[in-house]
């Protein structure tokens, strides 16, 4: 999977006559990360940090990057292999470490990285009228929202055109003042252990670089 970034203070200038303006890029920054078992069917940048986004494949993970660890992902959602695969993927605009994916088999998946990593099982949504007319089996989730300005409610939208609405419980969007710093420590953290704590040693190469 490849992804190509422009840091927010990269230089930039246009050029033309003002009837075609066309913007050059000075300082593109391309950087090749490992890759999900099959397609990448949605990607979610974080609100909180500017170098950490997550993707969503079809091969029922979610992966969790960073700039700042350019390859393999600091951390990795498993869905069950029965939700039938992730159609959308949302972050948190409360919660650093909270994503919402929307599944194949009708249920809205909230994560939390701290649970996880502690063992703990996604909070499962379903909406109890989300049956098809036909075979009366779970319609998929085809996508997700949470809402920016009452961030208790997040949404998913079926495939028989219907919006769902949600009301989380406090826990899950109200922050901590300290939670950007648990995600930056979370992140190290698990950098830290994948690579027998050579992590810090890579990445001053890489600045070094």
């Amino acid at each position: 999977m490849s992804e190509l970034s422009v840091p927010p203070s990269a230089d930039f200038e246009a050029s033309g006559d003002g009837s075609d303006d066309a913007v050059e890029w000075r300082d593109p920054v391309s950087v090749t990360f490992a890759g999900h078992g099959g397609r990448v069917v949605d990607i979610a940048c974080s609100p909180f940090h500017r170098d950490v986004f997550a993707s969503a494949g079809s091969d029922a993970e979610i992966r969790v990057y960073s700039l700042l660890q350019p390859h393999a992902p600091t951390h990795v959602l498993h869905q069950e292999q029965s939700l039938g695969g992730i159609a959308a993927l949302r972050w948190s605009p409360a919660r650093p470490t909270v994503l919402a994916a929307a599944a194949m088999a009708g249920v809205l998946q909230v994560f939390d990285l701290k649970s996880d990593r502690a063992g703990f099982a996604p909070l499962e949504l379903r909406a109890a009228d989300n049956k098809s007319q036909r075979g009366g089996s779970d319609l998929a989730l085809t996508s997700a929202a949470i809402n920016a300005k009452n961030r208790s409610l997040i949404c998913g939208g079926d495939g028989l055109g219907r919006a769902h609405v949600w009301r989380l419980t406090e826990a899950l969007f109200s922050a901590g003042p300290a939670e950007v710093r648990m995600l930056e420590e979370f992140l190290h953290t698990e950098d830290d252990e994948d690579d027998g704590g050579g992590g810090d040693e890579e990445n001053e190469r890489d600045d070094a670089g």
